[in-house]
């Protein structure tokens, strides 16, 4: 019995066969036709003239069944619809742009392949506290399906909330597929079957071998399971969409590396140049607000004897050299001239890939003369130093003269019929001592003066020099009830030296010796010769009368200026 669809077919080849002659082409026709148990079959009916040339009227007519070739003619247009599919799938995956249709369309071919009504992609996310959920990233669907990703169900689910059994295939990389009137929970239940599905198909995804998610099928019309070429196509179209994802995820995390990499190189304050092992630019960045030697265009391709003057272009090369011997790191630092005016730089310069080196140059002009500005500051606070040193030195200086003469006036005053032209010549000798500290200090005045501090040697007599201040020093001396007493080789001690430096530290040794030495001492000044070197040595020397008689006096000599001495 023929099947009600061919029967149209089958009835026109029945009048084509009547009207064949003798000379005819056999007639073929291939029908579905039900066996005697009812099942379906495909035949094929061949009629074609009895015998050539014979008379009309008498055909030969062969059935045959063919219902096993027909299968595998099915089975084989259904691979090559379903490798079709699946190569535009990959094909439009692996397009060099990616837009917002590209994974829609891919999911389009891929539901189309496998007769599904619904496609869809699901992806991870943690919620907290170990917690996983799941939620819809693509969807597509056939032209008379409504979309359920507007569904808020879809968007914040839980694997356990689903199916428990759900989490348990896809997390070791199992297939899932159920009936709709299978699902264990109601809610899930009635939500699929408020958008018609009857079957879900659900396949894990991955992304740079992690479980990403799920890649789903729905169908609306019929329950469905799939049959093992549509499991082998989902298995391959899990591959091509898990290398889009890592290659989506790759693309991404590139353009952010470099994005983040522009921002640090537009950020950070320094020139950085990628050079090749002979010393040619072959890269160049630098921040917007870093004038470099010349604009970044000219350096590429130069070498560096064509920017850098020498000898500074033979130290950098030098550097370059001992970082490709396999010195890892090496810094230097050089002035360079530019337009407005001198500056300091330092580099940094490391190795850069393969046979290449980076030099990262920082302009440290502010650092030159923020460390000249705190050596001025020093040598200033050392000038307050000296120069507060110097009156309290000058104070001391002054008032030893000013001691001198108002012991001398006081004496003339206490006997004035006694001849003072020797008292009045000292008070002069102190006048002049006077204007030449007064004149020490006009010159400390001005230490900023590169001449301000100039010692003047000139041979000068060690043992006039002694005498003097010892004529200088004996009224202060007598008023004191002490005794002053000087010893000098009796042949000049000439040494070259700053006559009024060296008196006026002498001076001041003396009127320590008398200021703190007690009345009736001893204050001895001696120039002698030692190892051929004639020196100065005050002493004080102080008797003590108040000893018991049987033990002879003591001297005591300290030099003057010691702790024990004062």
């Amino acid at each position: 019995m023929v099947h009600p669809a061919d029967h149209a077919a089958f009835l026109a080849f029945q009048e084509q066969i009547f009207s064949l002659s003798a000379a005819a082409q056999p007639h073929v026709l291939q029908v579905r036709a039900f066996d005697a148990q009812g099942a379906l079959v495909w035949t094929q009916i061949t009629v074609s003239p009895l015998q050539e040339n014979g008379p009309p009227g008498l055909l030969l007519a062969t059935v045959r069944l063919i219902t096993d070739e027909k299968q595998q003619e099915a089975a084989l247009r259904k691979q090559l619809a379903l490798q079709g599919s699946l190569a535009h799938c990959a094909q439009t995956l692996l397009r060099d742009q990616i837009t917002s249709e590209t994974v829609p369309e891919a999911l389009d071919h891929i539901r189309r392949g496998i007769g599904a009504d619904r496609a869809y992609i699901f992806e991870n996310y943690s919620a907290g506290a170990g917690r996983l959920m799941v939620r819809m990233a693509h969807e597509h669907c056939a032209p008379d399906i409504a979309p359920s990703l507007p569904n808020l169900t879809w968007q914040t689910l839980d694997y356990t909330s689903f199916d428990p059994a759900l989490f348990e295939c896809l997390s070791v990389g199992k297939v899932y597929h159920r009936h709709t009137g299978q699902m264990p929970i109601p809610a899930v239940r009635h939500a699929l079957e408020t958008e018609e599905v009857q079957s879900v198909v659900i396949v894990p995804l991955y992304r740079l071998e992690q479980w990403y998610g799920f890649l789903g099928f729905d169908y609306c019309r019929t329950l469905h399971t799939p049959d093992a070429a549509q499991w082998s196509l989902l298995s391959t179209a899990t591959e091509v969409f898990s290398a889009y994802l890592g290659r989506v995820h790759n693309r991404r995390s590139l353009q952010l590396s470099q994005e983040r990499t522009q921002a640090l190189l537009q950020n950070i304050p320094d020139l950085l140049f990628v050079h090749s092992l002979e010393g040619v630019y072959l890269e160049c960045y630098t921040p917007t607000e870093v004038q470099p030697l010349l604009p970044l265009a000219q350096f590429i391709g130069k070498h560096v004897r064509e920017v850098l003057p020498e000898p500074m272009a033979t130290q950098v090369l030098a550097v370059f050299q001992q970082v490709a011997q396999g010195k890892t790191r090496q810094q230097i630092e050089y002035p360079l001239e530019l337009p407005d005016g001198l500056h300091y730089f330092e580099a940094h310069v490391v190795p850069f890939g393969e046979n290449q080196i980076l030099s990262v140059v920082r302009d440290i002009t502010e650092r030159h003369r923020a460390a000249a500005q705190r050596v001025q500051l020093l040598a200033e606070q050392e000038r307050v130093k000296v120069l507060q040193q110097f009156i309290s030195d000058a104070s001391h200086d002054l008032m030893t003269p000013l001691s001198i003469l108002r012991t001398s006036t006081y004496l003339i005053e206490r006997a004035p019929q006694i001849d003072h032209r020797e008292r009045l010549r000292n008070i002069h000798a102190q006048v002049d001592r006077l204007e030449s500290l007064i004149s020490d200090m006009l010159m400390m005045a001005h230490l900023d003066e590169p001449a301000a501090l100039v010692y003047r040697f000139v041979p000068t007599d060690l043992c006039q020099m002694v005498v003097q201040l010892y004529q200088d020093f004996m009224p202060l001396a007598r008023a004191k009830d002490q005794t002053l007493r000087v010893q000098v080789p009796s042949v000049p001690q000439v040494v070259p030296v700053d006559g009024d430096k060296l008196r006026r530290a002498l001076s001041n040794l003396l009127n320590n010796a008398l200021k703190y030495t007690p009345e009736g001492a001893r204050v001895e000044v001696s120039a002698q010769e030692r190892a051929r070197c004639p020196m100065v040595r005050p002493y004080s020397m102080i008797s003590r009368p108040e000893a018991s008689s049987r033990t002879p006096p003591i001297e005591q000599r300290w030099p003057v200026g010691s702790p024990r001495a004062r």
